[in-house]
């Protein structure tokens, strides 16, 4: 039972990065890319694992929607990938908050499949590039 405790079993990123104020952004290697069903007043979400400079990975939640889901579609582990909180719109339903115009930055990186493997398997993200 001992083994399982250890860091190659560790949950990917405890922390969710949030978009407070316009200009908010973060950027990294993606480590993890999955998806949410709509539950009730909440949309249907991407969401994904990045990992930092420092090794911390974060999670970023983003909304689908027509303009997200073609420019999530070819992410693939070990890209990297970034989100910046752009403008803030005005919300078409009465007393709700305003939407968040978040930008999606995406740059592929040209690795095997066993590298893409291993960063998802928590491999030091360093050693790739």
């Amino acid at each position: 039972m001992d083994s399982f405790f250890n860091d190659s079993n560790l949950a990917q990123g405890k922390a969710w990065f949030k978009f407070e104020k316009v200009g908010d952004a973060i950027s990294g290697v993606l480590v993890k890319k999955w998806s949410t069903e709509a539950k009730g007043d909440f949309k249907a979400q991407y969401a994904f694992s990045l990992k930092q400079d420092n090794g911390e990975t974060i999670n970023v939640g983003i909304r689908q929607s027509d303009y997200s889901t073609p420019r999530v579609e070819g992410m693939k582990i070990g890209d990297k990938v970034g989100f910046k909180f752009k403008e803030e719109m005005p919300s078409k339903k009465k007393g709700y908050a305003a939407f968040k115009v978040i930008t999606i930055y995406h740059v592929p990186v040209d690795l095997t499949p066993e590298e893409r493997l291993a960063i998802e398997s928590g491999e030091p993200v360093s050693d790739f590039f």
